[in-house]
């Protein structure tokens, strides 16, 4: 009989390192966001979009950064399970069973990282947020995750050779 390999503790990552993760994105998305208003005034010839930058309420500047967090995360965690600050860390997001996660679950991952709070949500004791236990994902160092996999794959075919008469 075939067991499922499930992710385990030792593989998922502390707090230290989702927390690098965070402040890493958070510079990319911010650089990029400037990126993309300067590039937008250079072709406009135009300093309004500073201007109106500036007198943005909190309501507009948080939607403004809506704007440029969901395809950051979107894109990147479904093309390579990555975001910058996980590249950085050696980290990836996976499902349950250590694999690549659903467009689904990627989506209702990225959509659930704008609840308000959901920083607060990882004041646990196990480095998860609701962005994590919603989408049903997984943050775990690549390199652990492979070496655990292998582990469970050579004893299961261990065990399937004492099961042979």
């Amino acid at each position: 009989m075939k067991k499922t390999y499930f992710i385990t503790r030792n593989v998922t990552v502390e707090h230290g390192t989702r927390l690098l993760n965070y402040v890493v994105d958070y510079v990319a998305i911010m650089g990029f966001g400037a990126l993309v208003m300067g590039l937008w005034m250079m072709a406009n010839g135009t300093d309004e979009m500073l201007e109106s930058g500036l007198e943005m309420n909190k309501l507009e500047e948080y939607l403004l950064g809506v704007l440029f967090t969901l395809p950051y995360y979107f894109f990147l965690e479904v093309l390579t399970q990555r975001s910058l600050g996980k590249l950085i860390t050696g980290t990836i997001v996976t499902d349950e069973n250590g694999n690549r996660p659903s467009v689904g679950s990627i989506l209702a991952r990225t959509f659930c990282r704008v609840i308000p709070f959901d920083g607060l949500s990882f004041l646990g004791n196990n480095a998860r947020g609701w962005h994590d236990t919603i989408s049903k994902t997984y943050v775990v160092n690549a390199k652990k995750l492979e070496a655990d996999k292998l582990n469970f794959e050579n004893l299961e075919k261990l065990g399937q050779l004492e099961e042979t008469p």
